[in-house]
């Protein structure tokens, strides 16, 4: 009998700062509203195993409170809080910022990167389709789906786009490469649809550079303020909805219209439908 191979693989987790502020830029008013929100909201409880103890390491199952607060039309602030029963307290252990997609892909789902805390994760694999890019996506259902990620080869995955900021038009017009033995060719890039990670200091694993066309777009309101919500139609993903602050829209243009490309910097983040 073949032994399957575990796609489960342990990393420290995010390299640079929270998520919250593609969607609320002042992270002390974001906590604020986020613990109101959770005064107000009825949580969804799972049981995890945890490694606790520096000196003597043991696992520990707990029971981990979900709470989903709603930051504006269509983005939700999702929060895990771990449950120590012997003080009868909730330890706040993370939140991040979820955008409500419509947009999924099927995926061949080869890579568990299960972060520090045991709470969180990459998902690395295929996009199957058209094109086969392989990406990084910060699971936002994986305190409730692990075994799912790790039981399946395929799955059809809800992903979406949060946007560190965006800019209305191409990521350039034409560039010129000189091949060996050659003359120079120009390549056009005024529609070209694009998924390439991001080079920001810092930048991790699920951080990427987008490019395409706007097939949809539609006022989405935060807690934050004015954003909107994209349909983009880039080749390596197909279609994936972005949600961008107006705020953090780059150059003169802060209108965006359907049938305009966009280029734009930020999250890739997914969950299994």
């Amino acid at each position: 009998m073949v032994k399957r191979v575990s796609k489960l693989k342990r990393i420290d987790g995010i390299t640079h700062g929270s998520h919250i502020d593609t969607v609320y830029p002042d992270p002390a008013v974001a906590l604020n509203l986020l613990m109101e929100g959770i005064k107000d909201n009825e949580p969804r409880i799972a049981t995890v195993e945890l490694n606790v103890g520096k000196i003597l390491p043991r696992k520990k199952t707990v029971n981990v409170w979900i709470y989903d607060v709603s930051f504006g039309d269509d983005v939700f602030m999702r929060s895990l809080l771990i449950e120590d029963s012997k003080k009868k307290i909730l330890q706040f252990a993370t939140a991040f910022p979820v955008l409500n997609s419509e947009t999924s892909v099927e995926f061949e789902v080869n890579e568990i990167l299960e972060w520090a805390n045991r709470l969180e994760a990459n998902v690395s694999g295929k996009v199957i389709g058209e094109e086969t890019p392989y990406v990084s996506f910060f699971a936002v259902d994986y305190i409730e789906r692990k075994a799912d990620y790790l039981e399946l080869d395929t799955a059809r995955a809800k992903l979406a786009f949060l946007a560190y900021w965006a800019k209305v038009g191409p990521i350039g017009d034409k560039i010129s490469v000189s091949p060996q033995n050659g003359e120079p060719v120009q390549i056009n890039l005024e529609d070209a649809e694009l998924l390439l990670p991001a080079s920001f200091k810092g930048a991790f694993m699920d951080d990427y550079a987008i490019t395409g066309r706007v097939l949809r777009v539609k006022p989405s309101r935060t807690l934050y303020g004015d954003g909107y919500l994209i349909r983009l139609k880039s080749l390596p993903l197909g279609e994936i909805d972005l949600f961008v602050l107006r705020e953090h829209l780059k150059g003169e243009n802060k209108e965006i219209k359907e049938g305009e490309m966009l280029t734009a910097v930020g999250w890739l983040q997914g969950g299994l439908v």
